[in-house]
């Protein structure tokens, strides 16, 4: 399985927009701004695995996503590929693996 995180945020304004000419371009927005992380893992078969969280991606909860992926897994052996977030190389995560 390959691993990754990911984050989002409400305010986040990708693009471009337009104006005419001599007018600056206004965006408006709700001042209700409001995050999103996730964590998935997914299988060469497409097996999805999941979870979405407001917090900060730390090694407590990355180790909390990997006890869930083998309790999914229902014991079977589980090979996570993951790139070099510093929640993954944890002393927390490293003593439990």
């Amino acid at each position: 399985m390959w691993a990754d995180e990911s984050g989002l945020r409400s305010d986040h304004t990708a693009g471009r927009t337009w104006a005419p000419i001599g007018k600056t371009p206004v965006t408006k927005g709700t001042g209700k701004r409001f995050k999103a992380n996730m964590i998935a893992a997914i299988s060469n078969t497409g097996t999805l695995r999941f979870r979405v969280f407001d917090e900060r991606f730390t090694g407590p909860l990355f180790l909390d996503f990997l006890k869930r992926l083998i309790r999914d897994n229902q014991g079977r052996k589980v090979v996570l590929i993951v790139d070099g977030h510093p929640a993954h190389r944890a002393r927390l995560v490293r003593d439990w693996v």
